[in-house]
């Protein structure tokens, strides 16, 4: 199959199966059968690849033999695009079954190789070729450029090299899309990852970016606060432990969650205070800016904690026909209290508030669980560390952004009206009588070097 004598390979495996099926030796069975998937899937044969697959990690997990193959049966679905959510849920299950002979060996990076060899698929070439192009879309943290390929578009995603980290992350991006796979239908799919270099592929998701057609201050969608509120209910329903592993013990303390948050916050203020403290100073930020939140931690109320995504807002929602909403960017993603999610979700997307009110309706309903105690408090208590994080971090960013002058002129005004926003919700917090304007805040921005 791996020369390509497609002809040959499935005779062969189509005696095997035949044979095995006679003998009743069930793992061999399925294992013949999963490479006869694999033969469908050279040739195309979408159902009967799906099918076969399928049938066959049943086969292997009722015999509790072979995880490392329900590795590969997932690499082989995913590389195509055609991703099964059975498939992948045994795939999660799997990889929590397995001990590597050599510790820290990645199993699925392995698997996914193995599979691109089988199907005759160079995925680094996807690579080669977005290196080439000048229409990538970038965020602060990676570029996407869409390539065209046999099996559909696929979007392939770059680490923007030098980024600044100014959010907490626990987990290797890749790693989230394959646990949210077989619970999260509002997502991309990873088709592919690579270490060296540095990039993954993804489905590409097609429709219009939310940022496109309802920038802040219009109102959105009505398919928006119902779909985001859908997709909160979809993570509360992934078993903590098919999460990925974390590097300490996960405790469900909703105290020691925020004073994780609260601490990249100071280290981001701490690490630009030299170069940008004056910058600071003219924007009236306080020299200790986080002192308000961090005493407001010691109130928060325990409630279940949840995988969260932590960074949902206008550029990260594209809407497909139909109005349905898919989700994009889980680099940010954490495991913690579903509050934050909704803070950093109202925080970023300014909602006017009848579309803020009718999100908190739809998102007590799909979630009762978190809408518990005291947890509007709570949501505040959130809210002002987001309005607090995003003056500080955004003042650099912004400012970077201004000094290398890549933004159109429109691009630029409406980085600075976001700020003047930002400053203003700050100092609400902070208990100061300052507003700002645009003016003088792009002239602080622009003073710095």
């Amino acid at each position: 199959m791996t020369l390509g004598d497609l002809d040959a390979a499935e005779r062969a495996f189509a005696d095997a199966c035949e044979t095995l099926e006679r003998a009743g030796y069930r793992s061999g069975r399925a294992r013949a059968e999963l490479f006869r998937a694999g033969a469908h899937a050279r040739r195309g044969r979408r159902t009967e690849a799906v099918t076969g697959t399928r049938w066959a990690v049943e086969e292997l997990e009722a015999a509790n033999v072979y995880p490392a193959l329900v590795l590969v049966a997932r690499a082989v679905l995913a590389l195509l695009g055609w991703s099964d959510p059975a498939v992948s849920l045994a795939a999660v299950r799997a990889h929590r079954r397995i001990q590597p002979p050599v510790p820290d060996s990645d199993l699925d990076l392995a698997a996914q190789r193995l599979s691109a060899r089988i199907l005759g698929l160079d995925l680094d070439s996807y690579y080669r070729e977005a290196l080439t192009r000048t229409d990538s879309a970038a965020g602060y943290y990676n570029h996407n450029v869409r390539i065209e390929t046999a099996t559909g578009p696929v979007n392939v995603r770059i680490p923007v090299t030098g980024a600044d980290m100014m959010d907490l992350r626990i987990w290797p991006e890749v790693q989230v899309l394959r646990a949210i796979e077989p619970f999260v239908p509002a997502a991309p799919r990873l088709r592919w990852e690579s270490v060296h270099p540095a990039y993954q592929i993804q489905d590409f998701i097609s429709g219009e970016l939310l940022d496109d057609i309802a920038p802040r201050g219009q109102l959105v969608p009505d398919c928006v606060p119902r779909d985001v509120a859908r997709l909160f209910a979809d993570l509360r329903t992934i078993p903590a432990e098919l999460l990925p592993e974390t590097p300490s013990p996960r405790i469900e303390d909703p105290v020691e969650f925020a004073r994780r948050l609260s601490d990249i916050t100071q280290r981001v203020y701490r690490e630009n205070e030299h170069r940008f403290g004056p910058l600071y100073r003219s924007l009236g930020v306080p020299e200790d800016p986080l002192a308000t939140v961090i005493a407001g931690w010691h109130t928060l109320e325990s409630r279940p904690f949840r995988l969260l995504h932590a960074d949902i807002h206008r550029k990260n929602m594209i809407i497909q026909s139909g109005c349905e909403v898919v989700f994009l960017d889980w680099e940010l993603a954490l495991f913690g209290d579903p509050l934050y999610d909704v803070a950093t979700h109202l925080h970023k997307m300014g909602y006017q508030q009848g579309e803020r009110s009718s999100f908190l309706s739809q998102w007590i309903s799909a979630e009762p669980e978190a809408a518990t105690g005291r947890w509007e408090a709570d949501l505040r208590t959130y809210l002002n560390h987001e309005r607090i994080k995003s003056v500080i971090v955004d003042s650099v960013r912004y400012a970077k952004v201004l000094m290398e002058g890549a933004r159109t002129a429109d691009q630029e005004s409406a980085l600075v009206a976001n700020l003047v926003t930002k400053l203003n919700a700050a100092h609400e917090i902070w208990g100061t009588s300052s507003r700002f304007d645009a003016e003088f805040v792009e002239s602080k921005l622009r003073a710095c070097h």
